[in-house]
């Protein structure tokens, strides 16, 4: 899946019951947490989530692109369920018809995904900083 978001666009920190993740990042700045560590990945940087592993993101550049990896398939429905079409090829505005909080973690809960706290912010004070480049 590939993923276009502005600055801000971020995930709550959670789990994934059956599913691991990969992150590609193509374009722009992206920090993750992922587990106890906060990485800074840059375009060319690879970032692997284990399942079951405690993990979110923040896209911290004006935007930033990358591709998103999940196995094994079948989460492709929860983003089904709780995303609408896009109108056009553009970013919508902010804040348009965003499911609240409630409503994403009840659909999630679905999915096999557990929540753990909100979503990081951009530039949060951090303790470790590891930059992922190849």
């Amino acid at each position: 899946m590939e993923q276009l978001g502005k600055r801000g666009f971020a995930t709550p920190i959670h789990t994934h019951e059956r599913e691991t993740e990969g992150f590609y990042i193509l374009e722009g700045n992206v920090s993750f947490i992922l587990g106890s560590k906060t990485i800074s990945a840059t375009p060319g940087s690879f970032l692997y989530v284990p399942q079951q592993t405690k993990h979110g993101f923040v896209v911290e550049s004006e935007e930033a692109k990358f591709l998103v990896l999940i196995s094994p398939s079948g989460l492709e429905s929860f983003f089904d369920e709780i995303g609408k079409p896009a109108k056009s090829l553009t970013l919508p505005p902010p804040l348009e018809s965003i499911p609240s909080p409630e409503q994403i973690e009840a659909v999630a809960v679905k999915y096999g995904q557990k929540f753990f706290g909100p979503p990081p912010t951009p530039h949060l004070n951090r303790q470790r900083k590891v930059d992922l480049k190849i």
